[in-house]
């Protein structure tokens, strides 16, 4: 019977620590000039540009995505998307989101594509990165 008991209040902790990380990505602010599982209107914008579109999908319970989120606010990185892409963030595990990353072959979060106006993939990672790992990753692209 304490064994019982023990599971029982080993799966009460579980649950409400998976309860308390649902909306991860949500605490952390969109950062500024982003679309947000927007995929066609990004995409109109990028051809209509003559843009390439940086995409981040992510799990709201994911704190690697919230990381990679607070990483995409940088002042620099900022600076440095601006007028090459349209920016997007897609959650993966909703609506179009799930269907694109589905469609793209994706696995874990985050997963980030650089893609041309049309969506062909020029470039991608999985993870989180800091900023100089970023700002290394996309120049090739810019």
């Amino acid at each position: 019977m304490k064994n019982f008991s023990l599971l029982i209040a080993c799966c009460l902790v579980a649950l409400t620590f998976s309860a308390c990380k649902k909306d991860v990505v949500s605490s952390v602010s969109l950062p500024d000039g982003y679309y947000e599982n927007q995929w066609n209107d990004a995409m109109k914008l990028a051809q209509d540009s003559n843009r390439k579109i940086f995409v981040m999908f992510y799990a709201e319970d994911c704190d690697l995505c919230a990381t990679m989120k607070t990483t995409l606010s940088d002042p620099d990185i900022q600076v440095t998307l601006k007028n090459t892409f349209v920016r997007v963030m897609m959650d993966a595990e909703k609506g179009q989101g799930e269907e694109l990353y589905i469609a793209y072959n994706l696995e874990n979060h985050p997963n980030s594509l650089v893609t041309t106006s049309n969506g062909t993939v020029l470039g991608k990672f999985e993870g989180s990165k800091d900023k100089a790992s970023f700002l290394k990753f996309i120049a090739p692209f810019e």
